[in-house]
């Protein structure tokens, strides 16, 4: 049985936020423990509400999304965050990541893929859609096309240097937005393997989630985690 998953949703839409309400309803292990249509009552009701992990979107009104994720991770630094946006652009998700999110999904993503997501992150992934993982790795792969390396690329190959091949091909599957069971199929080898593979990446980058992996492995500074 999986344990339970208590959620906060921070969430205008008064429509989506009941629809999500009523998937956590029908799903045995999500708790809605919080509902907030905005950042204010937010940072009031989040701290005290014994979560676990919130969903956050981002154009709130008032203080965005992502000012709300700040506060929250400065005053509960252990709280998992996710972005559950309409917003697929590289500015919103970079500034969320960057910010502290935990992952980053769009609302279009499939109820069994957000289950499936949140039920991951709670267990120590960092799910990112694999439409946003997609623009990450282009959007860097193209920063500078007179094939100088820009200082992201360049502070990249440094981080990825210890690496070894094979570490490099499960990071690079993972911030393409791969799930681990993907990547083993991907690479024919053992579920267990792969994360063996991503815990040596972890020590090896110095890092705990796989949002600040992929992070360093495409050459953006990380949001500090205690």
């Amino acid at each position: 049985m999986n344990p339970m998953i208590r959620v906060a949703i921070v969430e205008d839409h008064a429509g989506y936020r009941e629809t999500l309400g009523q998937i956590f309803a029908d799903t045995p292990d999500f708790k809605v423990v919080a509902s907030c249509a905005n950042a204010e009552s937010a940072l009031k009701q989040i701290p005290g509400a014994n979560c676990n992990l919130v969903l956050m979107d981002i154009n709130l009104p008032g203080q965005s999304g992502i000012e709300c994720l700040r506060a929250l991770k400065a005053e509960t630094p252990g709280l998992r965050v996710v972005m559950l946006t309409s917003y697929d652009d590289n500015e919103n998700l970079f500034q969320s990541l960057t910010a502290g999110a935990d992952g980053y999904l769009l609302k279009r993503v499939a109820r069994a893929r957000l289950l499936e997501a949140l039920r991951d992150i709670v267990a120590g992934g960092a799910p990112i859609s694999p439409q946003m993982a997609r623009r990450m790795v282009e959007y860097f792969h193209n920063l500078n096309m007179a094939g100088t390396p820009s200082p992201a690329q360049s502070k990249a190959a440094d981080v990825t240097a210890e690496l070894t091949a094979r570490e490099r091909e499960v990071l690079e599957l993972l911030a393409r937005g791969a799930t681990p069971k993907e990547v083993a199929a991907e690479l024919n080898i053992s579920w267990q393997t792969v994360r063996n593979y991503i815990r040596f990446i972890y020590d090896k980058l110095h890092v705990h989630t796989r949002t600040d992996a992929v992070l360093k492995y495409l050459g953006r500074d990380t949001a500090p985690r205690r």
